[in-house]
């Protein structure tokens, strides 16, 4: 069995790159903002987030497992939709 501080180590690890991963998401969410703004489409499209959601859930076995990953997504997903909203209004 690891010891305490070898498991914290590596969550420390998947933290940090689980912090890049988001903050670069962040930045390709304000580019699709740019993109919406430029051609006139709506922020929220709801069938994509559920096309998306349902892909991730589907690479996942174990139910509570799916539900937490759709949770966590549809946060993402909601800070991703606030960055595209303040792109189009000119506020980030």
């Amino acid at each position: 069995m690891k010891e305490l501080t070898e498991l914290r180590t590596e969550l420390d690890a998947i933290d940090k790159n689980i912090t890049e991963l988001l903050l670069k998401r962040l930045e390709l969410s304000a580019e699709v903002g740019e993109y919406k703004k430029q051609s006139g489409k709506k922020v929220y499209d709801s069938a994509r987030e559920a096309e998306k959601i349902g892909c991730l859930t589907a690479a996942v076995s174990g139910e509570l497992e799916k539900k937490y990953i759709a949770d966590i997504y549809e946060h993402i997903m909601n800070y991703s939709r606030e960055v595209q909203y303040l792109v189009i209004t000119e506020n980030r």
